[in-house]
């Protein structure tokens, strides 16, 4: 064999090298999402020496055994170097969500990025698109978009439009109301009850059976501070076990949403679309012009691309009535050249479009 074909063969072992250290380290980056979430650190030694040893036993020629460990020594530092990077970044982040510590958005912020992220909380809706687009330290925002049990978030739907930040990002949360009071209280003393619209929405069948008087808040959090506040007996919020532990009340009863799955779906969005390999979602909005069979092409050209369409939503155009906006959630990559296909035939045959975002679909 001659140098040339000798040369080749590295190639083709160097080309193979290069994509299982691309799948390797995707992996590290998983491994180091874990780690800032449950913030454990960087470095195990325990764990390098088990990994080097063990593939060590695994070669058939035991004059390559020191420069196998050093070739690994090497690849555990370039891995941790890459951790510490992420986690770096992580720790540079910027999120604000809608309400104060212990609201559902910043359970999702929590679950989402980790615990190692710098949170900032305001406290309307439309405040998490004007703080991401004023103040340039700030990263992202969170915010639910809908909810199994009750619907869409209409007012976020309409926020997404007019101010044209992007989706890179969603997760979706299990979601288990529970009343709470201040220490003392029980259920007997209770006759008025604070909380998000959403949420006492979603417990209507427990609150209609008790009577209460019910007041709506702007966050679940806000009204289990409020009820902190004013330390009286009468009154009670709904909101999450954190909300109540983080405001020192006691749980009067738990669970109470009408539907035992209940689910919040919460959208990540940025300054920016995010390009990432792995993005398989879609979101769009349009609006189709006012004839025959106009919303009817559009959506057609899904089915005609073989393309899964997962939501749409409407939405009525403020000023033109009986007209309306088009939310469509769907399944694809960007590139791919059927969703190119059907976006711009969408674009083209609208009186409005937006591409909202791109992003990975949680499974």
């Amino acid at each position: 064999m001659n140098l040339e074909k000798l040369r080749i063969e590295i190639d083709k072992l160097d080309k193979e090298m290069v994509e299982l250290f691309e799948k390797r380290m995707d992996i590290v980056s998983k491994v180091s999402d874990y780690k800032l979430k449950n913030n454990l650190p960087v470095l195990n030694s325990l764990r390098e020496t088990e990994v080097i040893e063990k593939n060590i036993k695994y070669l058939k020629n035991d004059e390559l055994s020191p420069y196998l460990k050093t070739f690994y020594k090497e690849l555990m530092d370039i891995s941790k170097n890459y951790q510490k990077t992420k986690i770096k970044k992580a720790q540079d982040i910027n999120v604000c969500f809608q309400g104060t510590l212990g609201s559902y958005s910043e359970e999702a912020l929590y679950e989402f990025f980790g615990g190692n992220v710098k949170r900032h909380s305001v406290k309307e809706f439309e405040d998490v698109f004007e703080k991401l687009k004023d103040d340039k330290s700030m990263d992202y925002g969170v915010l639910p978009i809908e909810n199994s049990s009750t619907g869409a978030i209409t007012e976020v739907y309409d926020l997404l439009r007019k101010h044209g930040l992007f989706i890179v990002g969603n997760m979706t949360l299990k979601i288990n109301h529970n009343l709470m009071a201040i220490k003392d209280a029980s259920l007997s003393d209770i006759d008025t009850v604070y909380s998000h619209p959403q949420a006492l929405k979603q417990c209507s069948k427990f609150l209609k059976e008790k009577g209460f008087e019910l007041i709506p808040s702007k966050n679940t959090a806000v009204s289990a501070e409020l009820v902190r506040e004013k330390g009286v007996k009468n009154i009670a919020a709904i909101g999450s076990k954190r909300a109540a532990d983080l405001n020192d009340l006691k749980i009067i009863e738990s669970d109470i949403n009408d539907d035992d799955n209940n689910y919040t779906r919460f959208i990540i969005i940025g300054k920016k679309l995010e390009a990432h390999i792995s993005n398989d979602a879609i979101s769009i909005v349009f609006s189709s012009p006012n004839r025959s069979g106009a919303l009817y092409d559009s959506l057609g050209i899904f089915k005609k691309n073989n393309l899964n369409m997962t939501r749409i939503e409407s939405r009525p155009i403020v000023g033109k009535p009986w007209e309306y906006f088009f939310y469509i959630d769907l399944e694809g990559d960007i590139d791919n050249i059927h969703v190119k296909d059907a976006i711009d035939y969408i674009e083209k045959n609208s009186n409005y479009f937006k591409l909202l975002g791109s992003y990975k679909r949680e499974l």
